[in-house]
């Protein structure tokens, strides 16, 4: 059986359960929940059967980690940049200001 099948199974086990009185839970057959995932558990290797095996071959994870590590390369690199530009006073910094009433004679 197909696993989106189990998957609106226990989705309509759930929406038909009885409401437990004055709460948001519901109850539902403890078999019955079991009996849905063993079945689920069955079908999930031979969905997987089929697959392409991502160990061997180039995979979206390794192409996501190395997006990632670009991505804070770049991040680190503007960061640095940033922080160089706040150090280095590329204008001449203003006199402080004082108040016109705390103005030393």
């Amino acid at each position: 059986m197909d696993v989106l099948v189990l998957i609106d199974k226990l989705d309509d086990l759930v929406h038909n359960a009885k409401s437990v009185p004055m709460t948001d839970q519901v109850r539902v057959d403890k078999e019955e929940i079991y009996d849905i995932l063993d079945q689920m558990r069955a079908t999930i290797p031979r969905d997987q059967a089929g697959a392409v095996d991502r160990q061997g071959a180039p995979g979206d994870a390794r192409r996501a980690k190395k997006e990632a590590e670009r991505v804070i390369k770049d991040a680190r690199e503007r960061q640095e940049g940033w922080s160089a530009r706040r150090r280095s006073p590329s204008r001449p910094s203003a006199p402080p200001r004082t108040c016109r009433g705390c103005a030393s004679s």
